[in-house]
């Protein structure tokens, strides 16, 4: 029995964090691959929801293909856009190679009890 045929989710997880990882590690900042993205999503919803298009079983694979390419994309435009380090307003990108960085405070400090545990 096949493996993938028991746990189908799975499957569908595994280019969702294949693009997440590949954000992580390579991240690529272009605005034509969200346009790119969005094609997919397009093609994808047009050959579910359009039940005239057919596809025969020797070409059923595309589907399949632009599903992962699809679920990798995501992955990938989720990180880029929620992971603040790859924000432009975010610390590190003004950061220079001076040992001086300056900050400001935009809230007032406010110093907490300590935690002395149970008991």
């Amino acid at each position: 029995m096949n493996v993938w045929n028991q746990a189908p989710l799975i499957r569908l997880l595994l280019p969702f964090l294949a693009g997440i990882l590949s954000a992580v590690y390579l991240p690529i900042h272009n605005s034509g691959l969200l346009l790119v993205l969005l094609a997919l999503v397009v093609i994808i919803a047009s050959i579910v929801l359009i039940h005239k298009f057919t596809i025969s079983y020797k070409k059923s694979w595309w589907f399949g293909l632009l599903l992962y390419l699809t679920l990798f994309g995501l992955g990938y435009q989720l990180t880029l856009f929620k992971t603040e380090r790859f924000n432009s307003h975010h610390f590190s990108n003004h950061i220079d190679d001076s040992p001086i960085v300056r900050a400001r405070l935009i809230e007032p400090f406010v110093e907490k009890e300590v935690f002395k545990g149970c008991c």
